[in-house]
């Protein structure tokens, strides 16, 4: 069983021209973390196209524990990622857009270096 950072939440925001093969790569990256997140919030940043939905709706269904959609109406991205921060409920929060990919590694190390610089 993977090891979850009860302490973590990832939020990766997606509009209407994201691309729908980076959005998947992105959360798969996220799924596939060392150390995962307690919580994923996909920030729907305005109206996106069905195939987008779909994406996001699929990967509900499958992580209901963990993942959730946050509507945002368009107004930026800044706007977009404050209502997840404002959602959130753990102690840190990352952040990734939906056309990156985290290294296996990422919250593992990042965690770690949070845990044993806490004043950073």
């Amino acid at each position: 069983m993977k090891n979850i950072c009860t302490d973590l939440t990832v939020g990766i925001p997606f509009h209407g021209g994201t691309d729908a093969s980076q959005l998947k790569e992105a959360i798969e990256s996220i799924l596939n973390q060392n150390l995962g997140a307690a919580k994923c919030h996909l920030i729907q940043n305005g109206d996106v196209p069905k195939n987008i939905l779909r994406i996001a709706s699929g990967y509900v269904a499958s992580h209901a524990s963990m993942i959730e959609v946050i509507f945002v109406a368009k107004r930026g991205l800044a706007a977009a990622l404050n209502q997840s921060i404002k959602q959130c409920t753990t102690k840190y929060y990352a952040r990734m857009d939906s056309d990156d990919i985290a290294m296996p590694q990422r919250f593992e190390l990042q965690v770690k270096y949070l845990e044993t610089n806490p004043d950073v």
